[in-house]
């Protein structure tokens, strides 16, 4: 992981962006961060318009919660320093991040009018995060029982050695 301040001169990133290309189509949007908004190394994001749909994550709640004034598009960034780092990357602890996930998601579901028109990604970076690099197991189904007249549920079997 880099440490120490970066230096800009090296990286600076003017590209276009997709909150751009929502500013041009008029769409509402924020970003909710943690403790810090890595989005803000986007220099478009520096300009005041763009600025102040920079929010902490507590408005996140109060927001979703208020069907108005919730955006057509969010963008939620983790807290990445302890302590209070809820992100993935190494060391935090992921469980943490996963909080982070189910908080956002209980919330969504908390608003029905939210929960009915929102899609829910959950992203991560290229160089950062844990994930599963092993293809899960296949399955197969369980033969039927007539004990409760019901099929039963899946269950797992080992593969072929």
């Amino acid at each position: 992981m880099p440490e120490g301040v970066m230096n800009l001169n090296l990286h600076w990133y003017d590209q276009a962006t997709i909150f751009d290309r929502l500013n041009e189509r008029h769409i509402s949007w924020k970003v909710y961060f943690g403790d810090t908004p890595v989005s803000l190394i986007l220099v478009h994001q520096w300009e005041p318009e763009n600025a102040v749909r920079h929010r902490p994550m507590i408005e996140f709640y109060s927001d979703v919660a208020d069907t108005d004034e919730f955006p057509s598009f969010l963008w939620i960034e983790p807290s990445y320093l302890p302590p209070g780092a809820n992100d993935y990357h190494p060391p935090h602890d992921v469980f943490d991040g996963e909080e982070l996930v189910a908080s956002v998601y209980n919330a969504l579901r908390a608003n029905e009018k939210v929960w009915n028109s929102s899609l829910l990604l959950v992203l991560f970076d290229e160089h950062g995060g844990f994930y599963d690099y092993v293809a899960p197991p296949k399955t197969v189904p369980r033969t039927t029982t007539k004990t409760s007249g019901a099929l039963t549920d899946w269950e797992y079997v080992s593969p072929p050695s």
